[in-house]
């Protein structure tokens, strides 16, 4: 399925293709060669946040790229994935010094996530940072999951763990700000029904302070209005008595003078108009009379404006808008509770709707235990474990979570006399790497992607390290195996052997891969044996495990 790959300007790699005509490949050289670069450049493809100091110093940008034909049931995910079809599929991601990136399928742009998940169909990598992950509980789950495919379930069950603990925090936001509301709910009710009662109306205490001074000179006014009705009005020599005869004057000398007569109207207007005046300012005068009941009325308006005032600490004429603001806030409150009840069903709904989804999942889980521990015992016994014991011990988790509602734990023993236990507590480094190497080869068994490897045959050596090498090679007969190794064992197992070399050409590093022919392979496997020194023997030894391998 693997074609070929080509890294460039990545690491100590300036240029590197090599293609790949399938089975098992192995990868070797002496520690610090670069093997494990390759392996890290390829992991770019999974999504690996890649930096600028990934890139080849001196250099604008790197790139890894690689070449599939996959079958076709892996076409088929693909095309779902993307808009590209094809027998041939090309993964491709650029990265600059500045530490961007760009990703590509089939040369067209496409986003690091759907890069990422492009490449679960195709690569599957064991890193050597992940040295011990399947002691984790989380990986050995992982691992179920890929081996029962239950993609489809646990994305849903994802989905709506993400659903249920994003309202269920909004719920939890929102009843801590309901207990807040409680604690000044009351308060707030006594205030808006207080402010709400006085009915305040804006400039309503300005225009009482000014009535209530009119009013409290009141007699003052009254004299000063009683003197003008009686200079205007009164019985003797006021200003309309003397009008009056002015009026009759004017009417004698109208009979031998016409202007007497245009003089005469005029006065007798003036005359119309100050009776009417004078009417209104009696008026005024007896309206007086009723007033000071008004002045007693003023001033307890004005205390009970001014008792508010004081008590909730407040002027006077921000009284109607923080009625306003009250009234909203206390509405708001019982709007809050509404919202609270109605997020509690929702959230109940989704709690429901997870749990029913999480217990699918579960049974999907669950439902291939016995074809794990079957297969397990089954190929252990070829990797020097010849009476293994394992099993899957099944818990409930307590609280939602994206995983759904289980807990694993892989529990083994490598001797028939000793119950299996958790692989934290007991399993070997040589034990949980072959263990490791059986579960790959079980999860990637349905649907294979290339293995990519990073001498995952750590801890062993001997009759050991051919056994895996032999499991490798079996691995290897529907997929691509491309491992990393140190183990002579295991290199004399694969199909074709890359050596990696690395070169120093003035200042300059470099690190360059050569496809061995089988002459090259023997003195390669040889030093693999010898060390330092390559003899008849170490020789020999190369030839003999080759050997084992030519007819395959």
């Amino acid at each position: 399925m693997l074609k070929s790959f080509t890294i460039s300007n990545l690491f100590l790699i300036d240029y590197l293709e090599i293609e790949i005509v399938g089975g098992f490949v192995a990868v070797t050289g002496e520690s610090g060669a670069g093997k494990s670069m390759i392996i890290r450049a390829l992991t770019l493809l999974a999504g690996t946040r890649g930096n600028g100091a990934w890139v080849r110093d001196g250099c604008d940008k790197g790139f890894v790229e690689v070449k599939f034909t996959p079958p076709p049931s892996i076409c088929d995910k693909l095309k779902q994935l993307t808009s590209e079809s094809g027998e041939e599929w090309i993964l491709r991601r650029e990265i600059r010094s500045d530490g961007k990136s760009r990703s590509f399928i089939n040369d067209s742009p496409v986003t690091l996530t759907e890069l990422s998940e492009a490449s679960t169909f195709l690569l599957s990598f064991s890193l050597q940072e992940d040295v011990g992950a399947f002691r984790m509980a989380a990986r050995q789950l992982s691992f179920i999951d890929e081996f029962a495919k239950t993609d489809s379930e646990r994305n849903q069950v994802e989905q709506l763990y993400l659903e249920w603990k994003t309202l269920y925090q909004a719920l939890h936001e929102l009843s801590n700000k309901s207990e807040q509301s409680a604690i000044q709910s009351e308060w707030l009710q006594r205030e808006y029904k207080e402010l709400n009662a006085l009915a305040y109306e804006a400039g309503e205490q300005e225009h009482l302070r000014e009535e209530r001074d009119r009013l409290r000179h009141l007699e003052t006014i009254r004299s000063s209005y009683q003197n003008v009705v009686d200079t205007l009005d009164g019985e003797f020599g006021s200003v309309t008595q003397k009008l009056n005869g002015v009026c009759g004057s004017l009417r004698n000398a109208q009979k031998w003078d016409p202007r007497a007569g245009e003089f005469l109207e005029r006065v007798e207007s003036t005359n119309i108009e100050l009776r009417e005046f004078i009417n209104e300012v009696t008026r005024q005068l007896e309206s007086f009379d009723l007033e000071p009941a008004c002045l007693e009325q003023i001033e307890v308006r004005l205390q009970a404006i001014a008792d508010c005032e004081r008590k909730w600490h407040i002027t006077a004429d921000a009284i109607p808008q923080r009625v306003q603001k009250l009234q909203q806030s206390l509405v708001d409150s019982h709007t809050l509770d509404e919202q609270i009840q109605n997020y509690r069903v929702e959230v109940e709904q989704l709690r429901k709707s997870y749990q029913t989804s999480a217990l699918t999942l579960s049974r999907k889980r669950r439902s291939v235990e016995t074809d794990i521990v079957v297969a397990v015992k089954r190929e252990l016994p070829f990797l020097g474990i010849v009476n293994p014991q394992f099993s899957i011990q099944w818990s409930e988790r307590s609280e939602p979570s994206e995983l759904g509602i289980d807990e694993v734990s892989f529990r083994f023993s490598a001797n028939p006399d000793h119950p299996p236990l958790p692989l934290e507590s007991t399993i070997s480094g040589g034990e949980l790497a072959r263990l490791e190497l059986v579960l790959l080869g079980l999860a990637d068994s349905v649907d294979p992607t290339v293995l990519l490897l990073d001498e995952i045959d750590r801890g062993v050596s001997g009759r050991i390290a051919s056994a895996i090498g032999k499991t490798l090679r079996k691995l290897s007969s529907n997929r691509t195996v491309f491992m990393v190794t140190h183990l002579p064992q295991v290199a004399a197992a694969a199909h074709t052997q890359i050596a990696i070399r690395k070169t120093v050409s003035g200042s300059r590093t470099s690190i360059e891969a050569v496809i061995l022919t089988a002459a090259e392979r023997i003195d390669e496997i040889a030093a693999m044996l010898s060390g330092s020194e390559t003899g008849q023997g170490a020789i020999a030894g190369a030839r003999e495990l080759l050997a084992e391998y030519s007819k395959g």
